[in-house]
């Protein structure tokens, strides 16, 4: 081997270093983009907005209520389940979280097991998932486990959900 070629070979080491993180980079940056990614973060982003802690004011309750509302469409139809209301447009979803917002002391909303799938051309997707909620009013807290059913459409550069079925309720140990 000769001097030369060993030095070659050493300087094409970090080069070599720079090209596979580029293209893990790369990879990574692709996969954030893809349309489930987006969906799971918006999600995500949704479930946080819902939370309340007991301190939250009533300006931020208000500026919540209004980010909650803008991850619906306009004529979004929504169906919790039994004892409550289907909802068939964001002036009555606002009625509703408003209701519930002002009511309780806090809420806490937690996503389990999310399937996403997209439909043709990648402009709406169904969602599936199991959501807990457990909501402290006055006192009294509840918590429940419920499945529903989502659908998505991609307006713009956002996806919003048009459509909820809940799908079943799961009763927790405490409700037996």
């Amino acid at each position: 081997m000769t001097k030369g070629h060993g030095k070659t070979r050493a300087a094409s080491i970090p080069a070599l270093i720079l090209v596979t993180v580029v293209l893990l980079l790369a990879c990574g940056l692709a996969q954030l983009n893809r349309p489930e990614h987006k969906i799971h973060r918006r999600l995500e982003t949704l479930a946080d907005l819902a939370n309340k802690s007991s301190h939250e004011s009533q300006v931020k309750t208000l500026q919540r209520m209004t980010e909650i509302i803008g991850y619906f469409t306009e004529d979004c139809h929504l169906d919790f389940g039994p004892m409550t209301p289907e909802i068939i447009d964001r002036s009555e979803l606002r009625g509703l979280i408003g209701q519930l917002r002002m009511h309780a002391e806090t809420v806490e909303v937690k996503i389990h097991g999310k399937t996403i799938s997209l439909g043709p051309g990648k402009k709406s997707a169904t969602v599936e998932l199991m959501l807990e909620g457990t909501v402290d009013i006055h006192g009294e807290r509840a918590n429940e486990f419920r499945e529903y059913r989502l659908s998505m459409k991609k307006e713009e550069q956002d996806w919003l959900i048009d459509r909820l079925d809940a799908v079943r309720s799961i009763t927790t140990p405490d409700q037996l």
